[in-house]
């Protein structure tokens, strides 16, 4: 009989850890991760937790505190915490062979007739990957996904658990189930908890010892795998990693209120300049170019403008300056002028894979041998020296739409120029 224990990493306050890597003089200070624009708090250190700054509050309201140095704020470095993430889920990796990663600080991790003692190992996993990444993680293990999900809260709040919590016997599970709040399970929303409030169900071992035929029959089939999970029998599988997207996106709030339709054509451009790299990167080609233009909702004392069009290529194509010439076509069909744009953003649909996705046109030549090796050079180049090494010329400098990032952190893992030095000696 298969030996199955179902593991959950996760980063601590991830994207304030990723930050402190690089910041040492940081630890144990309240930081702020802040939204496109820097316009409210996305993510927070757990001091800054303690003083009470809640999830998407606006950074005006922090301003003071910026000011005089209690909170320390940071513009979102995705490409920062994006090559973090990278080398944690590897490191994570190494540890057992099947891996689903979750999101972009938390994996799961199973545990197929693993014969060690599992306490350990999870203290030898928090360690090593806190020695080879530099962020911390807590790691929960337990025989379903659920307890898993549980261990893990309970390894983060435990301060003498060295940031693992390992439930594999029944006592075991009893306890941890008998003071952990049932409206912190995985799967437990708010009607389902008003609902449990008032059977005077508090705990998760309280539900878990419902009548089966009752929660199959007053909760969703998510209720009741939760409840199944909760009494061992595992519901989720490993999920093996997504196939090619069915469509991608990328759009953008400006920096600031744009009119001109220069500067719009400019942002959408590099919109559909990045949608054709994750399209090449999932070996896919696109078949249709949607693109969209918008005012700020919020500003009742502006116009209201909100505008879609979708352009058909002539032949599937994951080309950057191809997919590019026909958005500037699209938006050439809905720009109006006067018009205070907030926002942009680029859909490529309708995608094939290289196999699936030759169909030529007959209204266009259009020798795919050179273009596969253009874009193949773009790519090599940009991923060498850094993004926009090497662009097209009407994706320009980016200067009058860009986004805010005031308190954005140097790119130390992906831009040459801000690598740290160290001079020995």
């Amino acid at each position: 009989m298969k030996k199955l224990l179902w593991g959950l990493a996760d980063g601590n306050n991830f994207y304030a850890s990723c930050e402190r890597l690089f910041r040492p003089d940081l630890i144990k200070k309240p930081i702020a991760i802040l939204s496109n624009n820097d316009g409210c708090i996305i993510a927070r250190s757990e001091e800054l937790k303690a003083l009470g700054v809640k999830m998407g509050t606006p950074k005006f309201k922090i301003n003071e505190e910026i000011k005089n140095g209690t909170i320390i704020p940071f513009s979102s470095n995705y490409e920062l915490y994006g090559e973090l993430h990278n080398r944690l889920m590897h490191t994570l990796s190494r540890f057992t062979p099947d891996i689903e990663i979750y999101s972009i600080d938390e994996s799961w991790l199973l545990f197929e007739n693993f014969n060690y003692n599992m306490t350990d190992y999870a203290e030898h996993i928090v360690a090593e990957t806190f020695k080879l990444v530099g962020t911390p993680i807590s790691l929960g293990i337990a025989p379903t996904k659920t307890l898993a999900k549980v261990a893990n809260k309970l390894a983060k709040k435990d301060k003498q658990s060295k940031g693992a919590k390992v439930l594999q016997t029944e006592d075991e599970i009893k306890e941890a189930l008998s003071v952990f709040p049932v409206q912190d399970l995985w799967g437990v929303g708010r009607s389902k908890f008003k609902a449990l409030t008032q059977l005077n169900i508090k705990t998760a071992l309280e539900f878990s010892q419902l009548p089966g035929e009752w929660v199959r029959k007053n909760f969703s089939i998510t209720g009741f795998r939760t409840w199944q999970e909760l009494r061992g029998f595992p519901c989720h599988q490993l999920l093996e990693e997504t196939s090619s997207k069915d469509a991608i996106a990328t759009g953008r709030t400006f920096g600031k209120l744009l009119t001109d339709y220069d500067s719009i054509k400019e942002a959408l451009v590099n919109h559909a300049v990045s949608c054709s790299q994750k399209l090449r990167k999932q070996k896919s080609y696109a078949s249709y170019v949607n693109i969209r233009i918008e005012t700020n909702r919020f500003r009742d004392d502006l116009p209201r403008y909100v505008n879609t069009f979708t352009a058909r290529l002539l032949q599937p194509t994951n080309n950057s300056v191809t997919i590019a010439k026909t958005t500037i076509e699209a938006l050439d069909k809905i720009f109006k002028k006067g018009i205070f744009y907030n926002r942009c953003s680029v859909t490529l649909l309708g995608l094939s894979d290289e196999l699936t996705g030759m169909q030529e046109s007959l209204f266009e030549q259009h020798d795919r041998g050179k273009s596969k090796t253009l874009m193949s050079i773009l790519d090599q180049v940009n991923i060498r020296y850094g993004k926009n090494t090497l662009k097209i010329a009407t994706q320009g400098n980016g200067k009058s739409w860009a986004l805010r990032n005031e308190h954005q952190s140097p790119k130390y893992l992906t831009q040459l120029d801000d690598f740290i030095n160290i001079t020995l000696g």
